[in-house]
């Protein structure tokens, strides 16, 4: 677990996962998020989560580092520090896109026309179903795999793909 003084520099290797958001409906299932963390420490990345309070009831592998209701300073500290952020439509994700995190940002029913987090090494992901009316797409239909290439894609254009 992270502590409050802790240097946040120790960070700068690991990909850090928000699976929170306002919204149930407008968050990729908890069991995606663990699929995708498992993946990419098996690709040799390190991975650490952001909780806050609404996901008080969330458990992460125990093999990850948490980092729960961090402050917007040190949020931002953390994410001008990792290698790349992966989350859902939320505050946090626009967070990770000001602080020029390299972002793979979930988006289910709502629009990313308007609302997705914008930047040069920002991908947005929405479901390839679900008809042209963004309202009636469903999150989960995003697979683990397309997230995983989007990182890809991303770390690539930020300039930090080196793999371990």
């Amino acid at each position: 677990r992270l502590s409050a003084g802790e240097d946040t520099a120790a960070y700068r290797d690991a990909v850090l996962i928000h699976p929170g958001s306002g919204a149930r409906r407008k968050a990729w299932p908890a069991e995606r998020f663990e699929r995708l963390s498992e993946m990419l420490r098996h690709s040799g990345e390190r991975v650490l989560w952001c909780l806050g309070p609404c996901e008080r009831d969330f458990d992460p592998p125990a093999h990850d580092t948490v980092i729960r209701n961090a402050s917007l300073h040190r949020l931002c500290a953390i994410l001008t520090r990792v290698r790349g952020y992966v989350g859902n439509d939320s505050g946090v994700s626009h967070l990770a896109s000001a602080c020029r995190c390299p972002s793979v940002v979930l988006f289910g029913p709502s629009n990313e026309r308007i609302w997705a987090p914008g930047g040069e090494v920002v991908e947005v992901l929405t479901p390839t179903t679900g008809g042209s009316d963004f309202r009636s797409r469903e999150i989960d239909r995003i697979e683990v795999e397309t997230v995983l290439a989007a990182l890809e894609r991303v770390l690539t254009r930020a300039g930090r793909i080196e793999r371990k």
